[in-house]
């Protein structure tokens, strides 16, 4: 869908203007965990092979960790991935979104803002490089939530935001030495003036699930599971009340993109790593979905130490549909300690 048409879309979220999709530099009032963000993913489905860019900026630190993963199956260690490299400390880049390098050589360059994009990075020792073209579907759908370590931390005098947009992904994946056509539907997601506190949390896990099934419709909730679906875990944790577990979520359906309003979500771990997920949830109009899903690939990614997350391929079906989307399933120290593999 042409950026030119956006403006004939229903939506229950605010305009966004172009000057969201840059760095903001550093302000007076931000501290050392005021961070931005920025995230790409894409996938072969054929292949159960799942891809993620990631990069966390620290703009008061001056610095930013950054990286990118490539994963097929299930995996126990980040560095069991087909292809692994995320780098902690490195210096923050200068210059704009519209052509930047990062790191170890990760290079985006925006050809058109919040529409088309490139990303290329190559690894020549390890046979390992990747040539995407991203374009956009959406419009980007703004953040609607506050989590509450944030809160004391929200409404400061610099920019504060994000969100998630459903883009049209196409390249070349080279993996030891092999070329492999990437063409998919996924998620890329911004945030900027959000705080990313590192702290270790006596909660529950909390998933971020989507599912694309064409250009036409895709979903995207994040929520806690739902007590009814989860007696031993409310034996050990404050968990939200039956159909409250909803964070955030939008739905993009016939050309309308609406706010989830309620959703109720099981999800089916071994040793806490997710198999699968049953999803249940509503939008402003009053339209239900039913959603299962069986998750294709799967690895535990550090990039916070105090915290895991499982990131991997997702495979659903919706309305007699198939959708393919992603798993992020955030997991802290007394969760993992109580169900984890040893448990």
């Amino acid at each position: 869908m042409a950026a030119k048409s956006w403006n004939d879309i229903k939506s229950d979220y605010p305009t966004l203007g172009e000057e969201i999709d840059e760095i903001y530099p550093p302000h007076p009032d931000m501290d050392h965990r005021t961070a931005q963000t920025l995230y790409h993913s894409f996938n072969v489905p054929e292949r159960h092979l799942n891809g993620e860019i990631y990069v966390w900026f620290h703009p008061t630190l001056g610095s930013v960790s950054a990286g990118l993963w490539v994963t097929r199956g299930f995996k126990r260690s980040m560095l069991e991935t087909d292809y692994f490299d995320w780098r902690a400390y490195m210096p923050h880049p200068t210059g704009a979104l519209a052509d930047m390098y990062i790191g170890q050589g990760l290079h985006f360059r925006t050809l058109e803002p919040l529409t088309r994009f490139t990303f290329d990075y190559a690894d020549e020792a390890r046979r390992f490089a990747v040539e995407l073209s991203i374009s956009a579907v959406t419009p980007p759908i703004a953040r609607s939530n506050i989590f509450d370590f944030e809160k004391a931390h929200h409404g400061q005098n610099y920019p504060q935001g994000g969100f998630e947009q459903l883009m049209h992904t196409s390249g070349i994946l080279t993996l030891e030495g092999e070329r492999i056509s990437v063409d998919c539907l996924s998620i890329r997601d911004r945030s900027w003036g959000q705080t990313r506190d590192e702290a270790p949390r006596a909660i529950p896990p909390v998933t971020w699930t989507t599912g694309i099934v064409d250009e036409d419709f895709a979903f995207m909730v994040m929520s806690y599971d739902d007590p009814q679906y989860a007696p031993e875990v409310c034996r050990h944790f404050n968990m939200p009340l039956p159909g409250k577990g909803l964070v955030k979520g939008w739905v993009w359906r016939d050309g309308e993109i609406r706010s989830i309003v309620s959703a109720k979500k099981s999800t089916m771990r071994v040793d806490s790593i997710p198999q699968g997920h049953h999803l249940e949830f509503e939008d402003t109009t009053g339209r239900v979905f039913d959603a299962e899903g069986i998750c294709r690939s799967s690895m535990p990614f550090h990039g916070w130490p105090n915290l895991t997350c499982r990131w991997g391929l997702t495979e659903w079906q919706i309305g007699g549909r198939k959708a393919w989307g992603e798993t992020q399933d955030a997991q802290w120290n007394d969760y993992v300690r109580l169900f984890g593999s040893h448990a």
